[in-house]
């Protein structure tokens, strides 16, 4: 099954995150870029506070935050069911 990095590609401190948790790098096992965005969205807490409305929409489905990119890599081979095998978030602020 194929690797994927997923990549923030603005600063942390871009409004655009909307108060998400920013995560620099994840590495995701996937059969695709699109799969791989949907399985690094188990990382997110979905969850609204307050009258905000619940869009069911992590940051890692948007375009503009993160970019997915295939990995060649040894564990590319391994067989397994889709994951998250590495995440590397930015500090909190």
């Amino acid at each position: 099954m194929p690797l994927w990095e997923i990549e923030a590609v603005v600063s942390p401190d871009d409004p655009r995150w909307l108060g998400r948790r920013v995560w620099r790098s994840v590495l995701v096992r996937a059969s695709s870029a699109a799969a791989a965005r949907v399985v690094a969205g188990s990382l997110e807490n979905t969850h609204t506070v307050g009258n905000e409305s619940d869009a069911q929409r992590t940051g890692f489905s948007d375009e503009k935050l993160y970019w997915v990119k295939q990995v060649t890599d040894a564990r590319e081979e391994e067989a397994g069911p889709d994951s998250v095998l590495a995440a590397s978030p930015y500090p909190r602020h």
